[in-house]
């Protein structure tokens, strides 16, 4: 293969790479997305959208999480069968779901918001980042129900980002 210097655009190779990953998200392959954008990091790592692909990885395993929570509470085969579509497309396994305890996405999403939050002091998303941490911790089913993880990261959300657009429902919570 010949590599010509002079033809290669970095920006456009991190553009492409970035919208394949989107797309990937968009269309719920969650998987393949994580790896795009684990790629992206990796070949772009002073690109303005690194704290954006961290993010995005974290929203990446929160809804795999939700679906995670589909899965679990499934009620007979019937449910299973619905969802294993949805399962095979954000994981990209060809398998049947595997046993309860093996769905858990919640600690990979929290490690990549917390990349956001310890390593890139000045991103705009540092805020967001540590919601979505709370949030991921809050059963979607009932999000009034909040257990002692998101209570803590909701509090921490207010000492340190006063005046965040999330500082209502973090206070409410």
């Amino acid at each position: 293969d010949y590599y010509d210097t002079l033809r290669f655009d970095p920006s456009r190779a991190a553009r492409d790479l970035w919208q394949q990953a989107l797309h990937h998200e968009n269309y719920r392959e969650f998987l393949q997305a994580i790896d795009l954008y684990r790629q992206f990091i990796a070949e772009f790592p002073g690109n303005d959208n690194l704290d954006d692909a961290f993010f995005h990885i974290g929203e990446c395993y929160r809804q795999m999480k939700i679906l995670f929570e589909d899965i679990n509470k499934a009620k007979g085969p019937d449910d299973l069968y619905r969802l294993s579509d949805s399962y095979q497309i954000a994981t990209g396994a060809r398998q049947m779901i595997p046993a309860a305890d093996e769905l858990l996405a919640i600690q990979d999403a929290s490690s990549a918001y917390a990349v956001i939050i310890n390593d890139f002091f000045g991103s705009p998303l540092r805020d967001d980042a540590l919601y979505q941490i709370a949030i991921a911790y809050t059963p979607y089913e009932n999000p009034e129900a909040v257990p002692p993880d998101a209570a803590y990261t909701f509090q921490q959300l207010l000492i340190h980002f006063p005046g965040s657009e999330h500082e209502f429902e973090a206070t409410v919570k």
